[in-house]
């Protein structure tokens, strides 16, 4: 059984702004050297933001006393400021109110960029025919790729039912391979789908810039990630072609810009990082990324699925209120019974059949069992 309450919420934003507070000082600190895998990346950023809007901590959990800092946090978050609202009713409010703002403003973005791209499919020409058996080939509908000129990259649109649109412009055969399979590898893993779940999670946690920068790496990550796959089995000519494609794009785009909402060949297209999107090209070995997926995933998941057995929470007396009545280890107790166990509050029957699983949460934790 989980528990959602005050204090899991608050530790579910605290490790996850940490967590991502690290990743972001180790991506800046140590650039991501070309022979090392996206992968391990991809995964350790989108546990951060699954565990920041997780705020589940499961009854069979440790659970480390606050007496002084987080006590005090307590008494002064649940004090009454106006009327019979206290602080915490006021975030509360706050915070739906800027997450409900946040999705209705990227929703009605979403719509017009629906818009926008239904109207550039319609002034689209379809893929010519001599690049339909390359499409195939590497795994796309040909009737779903399309040219047009008022996009400035190739990109792909759509989470579940994909488009795959291309500026018309001029390309040799390497061009429009390069680029036909750098944008399968982007539908082959879903990233519309999963950039929507992280946007989502920025939406809710509006208030988070960590997430916001997350976002962006993850945007960043992901083309590295295409261009690893797409050259997989590129010769050295034909990862220099690779190169010479990504900057044409990127010229072209420059030259050309508009706003898209979508994932792309030259999506990502400042200048560090088209170097560093070339040099992964040009010089990666693939020699440690085997053993950094081997390493690191498991070693991720395993601090995911303990950050939620370890939890804060305030410990002081009064150590817990309900509604008037004041529980704590000098006036309550808990009695044995074959049922479970009885609470008892100042000589008084208070609460009857409370589950052993119950007695690690608070205010049972802290009473005395008697037998």
């Amino acid at each position: 059984m989980s528990i959602i309450n005050l204090w899991s919420i608050l530790n579910a934003a605290i490790v996850g702004t940490f967590w991502g507070l690290i990743f972001r000082l180790a991506l800046s600190k140590q650039k991501i050297s070309y022979e090392e895998g996206i992968t391990p990346y991809l995964i350790v950023l989108l546990l951060i933001v699954l565990r920041s809007i997780l705020p589940l901590d499961f009854a069979y959990r440790f659970i480390i006393p606050s007496k002084i800092v987080l006590y005090e946090l307590d008494v002064f978050l649940q004090s009454p400021i106006i009327g019979g609202f206290n602080l915490i009713n006021i975030i509360a409010l706050t915070w739906i109110i800027g997450s409900a703002i946040a999705v209705v403003r990227w929703v009605n973005n979403l719509r017009r960029v629906k818009n926008t791209i239904s109207c550039i499919k319609q002034s689209s020409r379809v893929l010519p025919e001599e690049y339909r058996d390359l499409a195939q080939n590497i795994g796309l509908v040909p009737e779903r790729i399309m040219l047009s000129k008022y996009i400035d990259m190739a990109v792909t649109v759509g989470a579940f039912d994909y488009y795959v649109i291309i500026p018309d412009m001029n390309y040799t055969d390497s061009d429009m391979r390069n680029i036909l399979r750098h944008e399968a590898d982007h539908i082959h893993h879903g990233d519309i789908f999963i950039k929507m779940l992280i946007h989502i999670a920025c939406c809710l946690l509006w208030w988070n810039p960590f997430l916001l920068l997350l976002e962006k790496d993850f945007s960043l990550l992901i083309e590295y990630r295409c261009d690893d796959n797409a050259v997989r089995e590129y010769s050295d000519i034909e990862k220099i072609s690779y190169v010479e494609t990504i900057k044409k794009m990127a010229a072209y785009k420059f030259n050309y810009p508009c706003e898209c909402n979508a994932v792309g060949f030259a999506i990502a297209s400042e200048k560090s990082t088209l170097v560093s999107r070339a040099k992964r090209v040009l010089f990666n070995q693939n020699k440690k990324r085997r053993w950094s997926t081997l390493l690191i995933c498991p070693l991720a998941i395993a601090i995911f699925l303990v950050s939620f057995t370890v939890q804060a929470q305030p410990s002081g007396d009064p150590g817990y209120i309900e509604g008037e009545i004041i529980i704590t280890k000098d006036n309550a107790y808990l009695q044995l019974t074959p049922d479970g166990y009885d609470l008892y509050v100042d000589g008084e029957l208070f609460e009857q059949h409370i589950p052993k699983k119950e007695l690690k949460v608070e205010p049972y934790n802290m009473l005395e069992i008697r037998k």
